[in-house]
């Protein structure tokens, strides 16, 4: 039987870094390419998987599923890796030239001004997009972060962190056990913008009667977001880079809570349950940009209702109506 290796471990646990075309992103983009298609080759059943997820979103956007969509699902997954490999191997000036020639300033304005409220910002996003280059695109902006990673091969902790220490960015190891909420309020309280995920299911520590919607799935929500939120009171929004042609991208964020406004509803607030909501609107619409459908089948659906008191947050209208569907 053939051993089980994930995309992860075949792109990145088994490369050596000192190898790779670290200051060319098109050669990287296209070895990464390359390995990602030689590995669903070698792994059909893991393409199969990625298949029938897509097939229950076809039957949620009432639409056939079509191979282009699952060619550009499986594009969006090698330009991940190649993200991340090329946010890690490539010099400072590579790393800030392909930022400010690739990407524009969307989304520094309203962070700049939620930072002035001294309580840090908590950017919540997803397995979604160049996730991996936010960190570098918020800094190459002015914008100190700090991010919530989680590293496989301790090579690429140890290069990552060099890295990091070259921009005013810090790196939170995911696997740090307890520390890890210690270390999110820390960077909170030196007024950064701290970014995570909020579909890192495995890492829950779901609510046992809050649910919410998450493409047909009634999930149980995570309680971890919810207990920053309280504990801190930090400006909370959700954001995401957006691929577009060409390996270009834009952040498209959405506030969700601001530190200058104190309310009832800001009190009670589910940050969990709106950031889902709002990942959920936006996989619905750009599939291509999650990279986690092969374990699209691992989300448990519970038998309970959705809590009423979650609803839609509106998405800014005008970052994401002129999006195109495009990996």
């Amino acid at each position: 039987m053939k051993k089980k290796v994930s995309i992860s471990d075949y792109l990145l646990k088994f490369q050596d870094l000192r190898k790779l075309p670290n200051e060319n992103w098109e050669l990287l983009r296209g070895l990464m390419h390359d390995l990602g298609r030689q590995y669903y080759e070698r792994y059909p059943d893991q393409l199969h998987r990625i298949r029938k997820s897509l097939q229950q979103l076809s039957f949620l956007r009432k639409e056939p599923l079509s191979e282009n969509l699952l060619a550009k699902v499986l594009s969006g997954i090698f330009d991940h890796y190649t993200e991340k490999l090329f946010n890690i191997v490539t010099s400072e000036s590579s790393l800030q030239n392909f930022i400010k020639t690739r990407s524009g300033n969307h989304g520094l304005t309203t962070l700049r001004h939620l930072l002035k409220g001294k309580r840090g910002v908590l950017l919540i996003s997803g397995h979604v997009g160049g996730i991996e280059l936010i960190p570098a695109y918020l800094c190459c902006n002015g914008i100190p972060s700090a991010i919530v990673a989680k590293f496989n091969n301790p090579e690429l902790l140890k290069v990552s962190e060099k890295q990091s220490s070259r921009f005013p960015n810090r790196i939170i190891n995911a696997g740090s056990g307890s520390q890890i909420l210690r270390n999110m309020f820390d960077q909170l309280r030196d007024n950064r913008v701290v970014i995570t995920l909020c579909d890192e299911m495995k890492e829950w520590r779901p609510y046992k009667d809050r649910a919410v919607d998450f493409l047909g799935k009634t999930v149980r929500l995570d309680r971890t977001l919810d207990l920053i939120y309280r504990h801190q009171k930090p400006a909370v929004v959700f954001a995401l880079l957006h691929r577009q042609e060409n390996c270009h991208y834009k952040m498209m964020l959405t506030p969700l809570v601001s530190p200058y406004v104190e309310n009832e509803a800001h009190r009670d607030i589910s940050v969990s349950a709106s950031s889902l909501s709002t990942l959920d609107q936006y996989i619905r619409r750009f599939p291509e940009g999650w990279y986690q459908w092969s374990k699209f089948d691992q989300i448990q659906d519970h038998v309970c209702e959705p809590s009423p008191d979650i609803q839609d947050l509106p998405l800014y209208e005008s970052d994401w109506n002129s999006q195109s569907s495009t990996a």
